[in-house]
């Protein structure tokens, strides 16, 4: 169907493209299962100046609901699982910094608006855009430097 599109299986951390090469870069709830600070250097690698990125990613709210069935179910294995991640998440919010999970060395975290969009203003990104409903995006343009 779509002769011209070439589809590439990767790591966030190490996206095998050249620097500057995209207008877009789209994430799909995938940012959440990585080293997001290792992952937004890379796509804002890949991103052209002027260039946007659409990320779709996981809010506090829905890990809240996660945590609260872990514990009605006495679910003891999934409820440490989500403790890791509302740690993770809250020193990725601090501390800009994602820590693996010991037992698996696999990374998740949840997102929270403000300090996704000041990693981003970091990344030489602007006009950041924070959407909270229907589901939580963040969109933002690189700046383009003369």
């Amino acid at each position: 169907m779509f002769p011209n599109l070439i589809l590439t299986v990767a790591a966030a951390e190490q996206i095998p493209y050249d620097t500057a090469r995209f207008d877009l870069v789209f994430s799909r709830v995938a940012l959440p299962y990585t080293d997001v600070p290792v992952a937004l250097r890379e796509i804002a690698r890949v991103t052209k100046p002027g260039g946007r990125v659409w990320l779709a990613l996981h809010s506090w709210q829905m890990e809240r609901k996660t945590i609260a069935a872990a514990s009605r179910h006495l679910a003891v294995r999934r409820l440490i699982d989500r403790i890791y991640v509302l740690v993770n998440s809250i020193l990725l919010a601090i501390f800009d910094h994602c820590f693996a999970r010991p037992w698996s060395g696999t990374f998740e975290s949840f997102q929270f608006a403000r300090s996704t969009s000041r990693l981003l203003r970091r990344l030489d990104f602007e006009e950041i855009v924070e959407i909270k409903e229907p589901h939580f995006c963040v969109s933002a343009r690189k700046a383009i430097r003369k």
